[in-house]
């Protein structure tokens, strides 16, 4: 049977799949292997990933759980990179970040669907697909042998301001400097005041997450100091 994996790729962001060839709740920590064999479970997938398809992959796993024969997914969503990190380094399910399973419709509405985690939890365990909303290279990647990519649902992102902004849009160049090199001695003589020059009204998704991923990407691609803008914008409250 051919496993999608996903990895995303793309500007604004189309999930994209890697893929390689190859009961109850987490306060019990119970693992993944206990749910398999309790539920006497057949076919299984594994994967890790972003947080923002958690979701949309959570109504796909739970239709694949009442196919003919089942189909159980379990998937942990660390981030963007982490996730991939799991996948390509095959050390998923840790006890930190476990597995979230769907095999009921309370799951999909419950407000911690259950959770297991993999045997060995400071090991971890192989998977078989990674999810990201944007290219390898945002995290220095390439594609390993053996694996395949495959475009998914489309993510967009949204930049969020504050409700009496008058503004519609935002540059690459605004970002650059809200996110990495905004201070008053870039402002000298402006002629209104600046927003984003303080630090506790900027935030952002963590360093490993698609989305600042994605930012970080499109802010480097203006060259000269952008070009080496870093992944942990230092000046934004996370």
């Amino acid at each position: 049977m051919a496993l999608n994996r996903r990895i995303r790729s793309t500007a604004v962001a189309a999930a994209v799949g890697v893929v390689g060839l190859a009961a109850t709740g987490s306060a019990q920590a119970v693992t993944c292997a206990d749910v398999i064999t309790q539920n006497s479970l057949t076919h299984v997938i594994f994967g890790a990933g972003g947080s923002a398809i958690t979701p949309t992959l959570a109504n796909v796993a739970y239709l694949l759980s009442k196919a003919n024969p089942p189909i159980n997914v379990f998937y942990s969503d660390p981030g963007a990179q982490a996730g991939y990190d799991a996948f390509r380094d095959g050390n998923a399910g840790k006890t930190a970040a476990p597995f979230k399973y769907w095999r009921s419709a309370g799951d999909l509405t419950a407000a911690t669907p259950p959770t297991c985690t993999a045997s060995d939890v400071i090991a971890g365990q192989a998977i078989d697909f990674g999810t990201t909303g944007g290219n390898l290279s945002l995290f220095g990647e390439t594609l390993p042998a053996g694996t395949g990519q495959f475009t998914g649902p489309a993510q967009g992102v949204n930049l969020i301001v504050p409700t009496d902004s008058t503004e519609t849009a935002i540059s690459a160049q605004g970002l650059f400097f809200v996110f990495g090199f905004g201070d008053d001695t870039q402002y000298a003589g402006a002629t209104t005041k600046v927003p984003w020059i303080d630090k506790t009204y900027i935030f952002q998704r963590k360093s490993t997450s698609f989305v600042q991923q994605f930012i970080r990407g499109t802010i480097q691609t203006l060259g000269g100091a952008a070009a080496n803008f870093p992944a942990d914008f230092s000046v934004a409250a996370t």
